[in-house]
């Protein structure tokens, strides 16, 4: 008997991904988001390259990985390759520019920053620069029992907050510092080791944000 396929793992960033089905994509109430459907196709060799961009109904983005074709008015991301990407490369990095732009088209607000919340039910926004430790900061609250709203990619739709996957990836020296798992998977070319997440609400409303700087000493200023 073959096994049984979670068909409610497919939500993340305010969209249920139709066609993408992970457990880091598993969050609670998310019945009513909207539906982008994916597919992933083969590239050849002799394709011309494309011009990146982003209108009113249809973009084109370059990634390492792979091109990202979305159309508004048929809700579909075609992700297109030489090779097929594994589901852990669709979920992280490959998923998250095509959130942004299908955020945007959706008229939501996208901010570089996770969320974490302490109450199931508040979120705080954490912001900072590139090195600031944003995802180090995420997985040591987790890891602590707090939850984990989303890693890189936050989108806003007035006042409320949506969840992305279950997962954060965090660079070699910071998984040893804070002792994840051996066993905890490499992704992104064993670049990343990935820390996956508890159980998430689909929404969560926006209290706040925390802007990470470093500093001569640990401090909280308002």
């Amino acid at each position: 008997m073959e096994p049984s396929i979670n068909t409610e793992a497919n939500a993340a960033y305010g969209f249920r991904w139709a066609g993408l089905f992970d457990e880091t994509l598993t969050v609670e109430g998310a019945e009513g988001w909207p539906t982008v459907s994916v597919r992933q196709t083969l590239a050849s060799d002799q394709e011309s390259p494309e011009i990146e961009g982003v209108g009113a109904d249809s973009a084109s983005i370059e990634t390492l990985a792979a091109r990202l074709r979305l159309d508004r008015l048929s809700s579909s991301l075609e992700i297109r390759a030489r090779n097929r990407l594994p589901i852990t490369d669709v979920i992280h990095p490959t998923l998250w520019p095509a959130a942004t732009v299908f955020a945007r088209w959706h008229e939501h607000e996208t901010v570089h920053a996770g969320a974490v919340s302490f109450d199931g039910r508040r979120a705080w926004a954490i912001l900072g620069d590139r090195g600031d430790g944003k995802s180090s900061l995420l997985a040591a609250l987790a890891l602590h029992g707090a939850e984990v709203l989303a890693d890189d990619l936050l989108v806003v739709a007035g006042q409320r907050c949506f969840a992305g996957p279950r997962c954060i990836d965090l660079r070699q020296e910071a998984a040893v510092a804070l002792r994840i798992p051996a066993d905890a998977p490499l992704v992104r070319s064993t670049e990343r080791r990935r820390l996956r997440l508890g159980p998430s609400a689909a929404e969560y409303a926006l209290c706040g944000f925390v802007h990470l700087r470093w500093g001569a000493e640990v401090r909280l200023e308002r």
